[in-house]
């Protein structure tokens, strides 16, 4: 999963499943600071005024700002990034792509099921589903990451 790459360990695979492992908490810290970067800085302005002015309280709100901005950033382009592989696979009638983009949305989206429930759910074997997962997670990796979601070998 991990791979050495210039004697630094690819982390793009961990790191693509831990998006889509923490995107409920992510859309829900997300809710929970208001719905958009104004709410929030009302939100904020106000409880400046009413913080009493001790050491780095204004760097506290500032970076509350910033995480509920980058956290609706970083949901905002999960969603589009999971749309536009469905809308490849779809695009291309890619049956297979179109399954492990099912699988993903089942598993981290929609339903939360695990892959034995969704091996049992699709009558197939648990090693289909996990290749399957594998596969869906290496090509999000390239949509998330960019031109560094590539696993290019010399």
């Amino acid at each position: 999963m991990t791979k050495k790459i210039e004697g630094k360990y690819d982390k793009r695979y961990h790191n693509t499943k831990l998006l889509l492992r923490n995107y409920h908490e992510f859309k829900q810290h997300c809710i929970e600071c208001g719905n958009s970067i104004e709410e929030i800085d009302d939100t904020l302005e106000a409880w400046e005024l009413t913080l009493v002015k001790e050491e780095h309280s204004e760097d506290y709100i500032k970076s509350a700002k910033r995480t509920k901005a980058r956290t609706q950033i970083i949901v905002d382009l999960i969603d589009k990034f999971l749309e536009a592989h469905r809308q490849e696979a779809m695009n291309r009638h890619d049956v297979n792509k179109l399954k492990r983009a099912n699988i993903i949305d089942k598993m981290y989206i929609s339903d939360n099921l695990t892959m034995e429930k969704l091996a049992e759910d699709m009558d197939c074997d648990i090693a289909t589903i996990s290749r399957q997962h594998k596969t869906a997670i290496n090509e999000l990796s390239v949509l998330f990451f960019g031109i560094e979601g590539l696993k290019l070998e010399a």
